[in-house]
């Protein structure tokens, strides 16, 4: 049984325009995808860079401007409220099983523990 040449070539432009446009769709889909996930990637790390950059100013200003009297004790504790309000966005938007974001939690916890004392002290007679 042999096979004229007319219907091989039938039979492969056939496939060739069945085969085609799904490989297509498959690769657009996946390109489409890794789009999606490198955005919303990017949105993340650019939020996660945003709150720490708000904890790291209250952390360095925080302390000297209350041990100064240049904020109130009340202005401080405002402050401190807000430090505390970040530190929980934090850690919703880390991951808390990877050992450098349980790093990041524990400095941001002993960040958190110098904050009380510098306004706990500046509250002492």
């Amino acid at each position: 049984m042999s096979l004229e040449p007319a219907v091989v070539s039938a039979v492969t432009a056939l496939v060739a325009v069945i085969v085609g446009p799904l490989v297509s769709v498959y690769v657009a889909k996946n390109q489409i995808n890794a789009s999606v996930v490198s955005t919303n990637r990017q949105t993340w790390i650019n939020r996660l860079r945003d709150e720490l950059a708000t904890l790291v100013g209250i952390v360095h200003h925080l302390p000297s401007a209350h041990a100064n009297e240049s904020i109130s004790t009340d202005t401080a504790i405002a402050e401190y409220g807000k430090f505390v309000e970040k530190f929980q966005v934090v850690k919703l938007l880390i991951n808390p099983k990877e050992a450098d974001h349980q790093e990041l939690i524990r400095l941001i916890e002993s960040a958190n523990k110098k904050i009380i004392e510098s306004i706990n002290k500046c509250q002492d007679p």
